[in-house]
């Protein structure tokens, strides 16, 4: 398999025709195939012409692509459009009733039951069902795929064992940590004790629980407070006055703010010594 530099010699001449002679007959075969039957008669690219086809790439430019995709992304509907084109109706709803002993000493004030907390387990389930139908883009009325249903049915389980219940609930959103600390405190965990064992936890260490408001007209599914439009309060001062052992009452500052602008800053200074 080694060669003499005489037959290299020989064979390098040979080798360079050869070449020269493919070169050829592979560009006299694509210049052809304007005309032939396979790239011409059947091929939409031998119709351009060449000067038109020439001009189209030199006038493409890369930032007309992107302002036609940012002019069409414009052109559609935002989501603040489509939320104010579907306004959600406002609601009138009612808190929970107290929890409350004995003889407590301290009073916890929320502003008012979130959507999660007013949620029982159908509900919850029905609403996983409802997107998971949308989702599918089948008719609400239509049963789900067995594998689709039982996911909702795990998901509305896994749901209430992280809340610590199936039903309805003060601070019943299990994104919210308010029974987390309180277990905490008072040596339960929140996901292994019902919402009755939590209460009796709570009274049964002096503490009392209730919302400022009782009565709110707000937008349907917002559990902010900025979206309660009217309130109507608990009658707070009659449960301080039915129960004189409390000598202190906790609230965050969402409800401080509907505690004063319903009983005034009068009431609210007067308890100020007391409140946390």
């Amino acid at each position: 398999f080694f060669f003499s530099s005489f037959q290299i010699k020989t064979l390098a001449p040979l080798a360079y025709l050869l070449t020269t002679l493919l070169a050829t007959f592979v560009s006299s075969f694509m210049s052809s195939t304007s005309t032939s039957p396979f790239f011409g008669a059947h091929s939409s690219l031998s119709k351009i012409p060449s000067s038109v086809a020439v001009k189209a790439e030199q006038d493409f430019d890369p930032k007309d692509s992107l302002k036609d995709s940012l002019s069409e992304q414009s052109q559609a509907p935002s989501a603040k459009k489509r939320k104010k084109d579907n306004p959600k109706s406002d609601v009138i709803q009612h808190s929970f009733a107290p929890i409350i002993g004995s003889s407590p000493h301290t009073l916890v004030l929320g502003s008012f039951p979130s959507e999660k907390s007013q949620e029982t387990h159908d509900s919850h389930l029905a609403s996983l069902r409802l997107s998971a139908s949308a989702r599918l883009g089948l008719p609400n009325s239509s049963p789900l795929p067995p594998w689709e249903d039982d996911k909702a049915r795990f998901e509305a389980a896994r749901y209430a064992f992280l809340r610590g219940g199936s039903g309805p609930m003060n601070y019943g959103n299990w994104k919210n940590p308010f029974w987390n600390i309180a277990g905490v405190a008072l040596g339960f965990v929140r996901e292994l004790t019902t919402y009755e064992e939590k209460k009796e936890a709570f009274v049964g260490n002096g503490y009392a629980l209730w919302d400022v408001c009782g009565v709110v007209e707000k937008k349907e599914g917002s559990s902010l407070d900025e979206d309660i439009k009217q309130s109507r309060p608990n009658d707070i001062m009659g449960l301080l006055s039915s129960y004189p052992t409390i000598n202190r009452i906790c609230m965050p500052g969402t409800s401080s703010g509907f505690f004063e602008r319903h009983f005034g800053k009068a009431h609210f200074a007067a308890s100020s010594g007391g409140v946390a």
